[in-house]
């Protein structure tokens, strides 16, 4: 007698190795999705705490009576004014520096133009963010 070995059950090699290779495509799309997910999330933190450093900056040029405004900070050579900061977080170490020019009687007599950058370097690059703000001389 001859056996017939139609109703095999179970999966052949060829299905095996196939379903695997999509799970391993499949896992590494995920993966890499994840990986730009978490770099962009620290680029934000990172740009949010430059814009953090800048508002507070912002915060006390408006408190400070004007000649005194007029006078804080390190002035650079090219006629604007620096501040370094360094903060830990997160992401480790990182020095922000912020960079300030003030124009007096601008849009008003009375009042002050105040265009602050804050640069800092991530992963080997320059990166920047811009603000303005007026100041008025009541103070």
């Amino acid at each position: 007698m001859e056996k017939c070995f139609c109703h095999k059950t179970g999966f052949t090699l060829v299905e095996v190795l196939m379903s695997m290779l999509l799970l391993g495509i499949t896992g590494l799309a995920v993966f890499s999705v994840q990986i730009s997910s978490m770099q962009a999330i620290n680029r934000a933190a990172i740009l949010t705490e430059a814009a953090a450093l800048a508002s507070q900056e912002l915060e006390i040029f408006q408190i400070l009576p004007m000649d005194v405004f007029l006078n804080y900070g390190e002035k650079t050579t090219g006629g604007e004014w620096k501040k370094t900061k360094e903060v830990s977080g997160a992401g480790g170490q990182r020095i922000y520096t912020l960079y300030w020019n003030v124009i007096q009687d601008v849009p008003v007599s009375g009042m002050a133009r105040i265009a602050l950058e804050v640069h800092w370097k991530d992963r080997g690059q320059e990166r920047r963010i811009f603000f303005e703000a007026l100041k008025t001389g009541l103070l």
